[in-house]
């Protein structure tokens, strides 16, 4: 399936074996600085844990932090989080 989606033209961003979640709809996961990285959650089903990530341009995995519980609402928003205005600092529910 994913073979199929690069060959026209769309790219994978899952470096993760985890389920994610890029933001509720009224949030953009994109760095606000034009810097093209991109921000969300991504939970371990297993363990029940979920945690931040932060994906560079090219789809490289930057940094990961956080250490949450997963409930019922992160299917839908993950961690509510959300880049500050000047992309110097994420926000989000823990």
């Amino acid at each position: 399936m994913f073979e199929s989606l690069k060959q026209q033209g769309i790219k994978i961003l899952s470096p993760l074996d985890k389920w994610c979640v890029h933001g509720y709809y009224t949030l953009s996961p994109y760095a606000p600085d034009g810097s093209g990285r991109l921000v969300f959650a991504a939970g371990d089903l297993e363990n029940g844990r979920s945690k931040i990530c932060i994906l560079g341009k090219n789809g490289q995995l930057i940094e990961t932090f956080g250490d949450n519980l997963i409930e019922s609402n992160f299917y839908h928003t993950g961690c509510w989080q959300t880049w500050s205005s000047d992309a110097q600092a994420i926000y989000y529910q823990s």
